[in-house]
């Protein structure tokens, strides 16, 4: 449905014009701060006492090393098996780049 048209509508009002700010007064002068009194000067420190020995734990033990069963087993969780298998891969691939070269010579001539 279309809106109906207000009963009695009236104009608004003029907004009235907005009053000037006033100005801001001077700030007044600052007093002097007053000098500080002199400080005391400090007492000499005394020797400290000589600390006891300390007395040794009761019940301690020296650690012990964990058993796993195989001392030279390495515990940082390396693999040694590719160690070899590197090697060999490393070797066979040399051996392939020096028969390629020859060949690559013997063919140019």
């Amino acid at each position: 449905t279309d809106p109906s048209d207000p009963s009695n509508p009236s104009d608004p009002s003029d907004p009235s014009d907005p009053s000037d700010p006033s100005d801001p007064s001077d700030p007044s002068d600052p007093s002097d701060p007053s000098n500080p009194s002199d400080p005391t000067d400090p007492s000499d420190p005394s020797d400290p006492s000589d600390p006891s020995d300390p007395s040794d734990p009761s019940g301690s033990t020296k650690p012990t090393k964990p058993d796993d069963g195989n001392d030279d087993a390495p515990q940082t969780g390396q693999l040694n098996w590719p160690i070899p298998v590197m090697a060999v891969f490393g070797i066979l691939l040399l051996l392939a780049g020096v028969v390629l070269s020859i060949r690559r010579r013997t063919e140019n001539r």
